[in-house]
């Protein structure tokens, strides 16, 4: 079996197809057997529900029978579809927590809505001939039936989601950001002892002790992520920093003051902040801090 484009296809990929399909017609029968039984409820409750017949009478034991083996034969299928739905629609969708909270809520409509409308349009709960009511009575079958395929979708679509919430926390640590190779190399090469939890950027590891008399921003005491500027993401204060002609370090876009010339800086754009921010290894030991601050809570 081949793609339109010609590739192959791979086994998890035939594999999804399967349970593609599998959910489309486990759903369709779903569909028709509630539809059909909704339908009974609405309009045909006394047949349904109360063992008589479309003139009025009541059924004989021999037709009440047959119309509890139907609904028996009915409800199996009925079942039958739900585990096979909430099988393949994990299978086929089960890198989405959203999958789980469909089932959940499926699962609901079959506990709880399929209950109240049977209570509130099936006629009353009563009304079946004793004689009769020895047989069975299918109005308490057919709600523990639709109960029952509720909780094997309610069952489902739970372990669905916590086995992705497991998977959110266990992962949580390598989710959070992380300084580019380069970045974290330099970093790793002027760490210094000095840590102030939540401090100033020129009171982390990352500042060098020969650069703090002359780096503007220790000068203004802003720390660095607050005017968007830094030695690790302004270009200006690197070339002062490095030694290089402090005006021409003064006339870039970052709008760093020398002591010998002045401009008017362009304010920079939040997603240049956060594409700096993201690979500052400034601000994700500050964001690091933090959330050693808040990972308990």
């Amino acid at each position: 079996m081949r793609r339109e484009t010609g590739a192959p296809l791979t086994g998890l990929e035939m594999l999804e197809d399967v349970f593609g399909w599998v959910l489309r017609i486990a759903a369709i029968g779903l569909i028709l057997i509630t539809g059909y039984y909704i339908y009974g409820a609405l309009m045909a409750g006394n047949e349904l529900f109360r063992g008589m017949s479309a003139s009025g009478a009541a059924m004989s034991a021999a037709d009440f029978q047959r119309h509890l083996q139907n609904m028996e034969f009915l409800t199996k299928i009925l079942l039958l579809c739900a585990t096979l739905l909430a099988i393949s629609a994990i299978g086929r969708y089960y890198g989405y927590p959203e999958t789980g909270v469909v089932l959940l809520l499926v699962a609901a409509l079959f506990f709880f809505g399929i209950q109240f409308i049977i209570d509130s349009f099936g006629g009353p709960a009563r009304g079946l001939n004793a004689k009769l009511g020895k047989l069975g009575d299918p109005r308490a079958y057919l709600i523990s039936r639709y109960q029952l395929a509720g909780a094997i979708l309610g069952a489902a679509g739970l372990c669905h989601l916590l086995c992705h919430a497991v998977v959110l926390v266990t992962g949580m640590r390598g989710r959070r950001p992380k300084a580019n190779a380069e970045a974290a190399q330099t970093a790793n090469q002027v760490r210094k002892a000095q840590d102030r939890f939540l401090g100033p950027c020129w009171t982390l590891p990352f500042c060098r002790d020969t650069e703090k008399k002359l780096c503007p921003v220790r000068i203004a005491k802003k720390p660095c992520w607050r005017g968007g500027r830094g030695c690790y993401c302004d270009q200006n204060i690197i070339l002062t920093l490095s030694g290089g002609n402090a005006y021409n370090a003064s006339l870039g876009s970052s709008g760093y003051l020398s002591r010998t010339a002045s401009t008017i800086s362009r304010p920079k754009t939040l997603s240049e902040k956060r594409s700096q921010c993201l690979q500052c290894p400034v601000y994700l030991h500050h964001q690091s801090q933090k959330y050693q601050l808040l990972a308990p809570l």
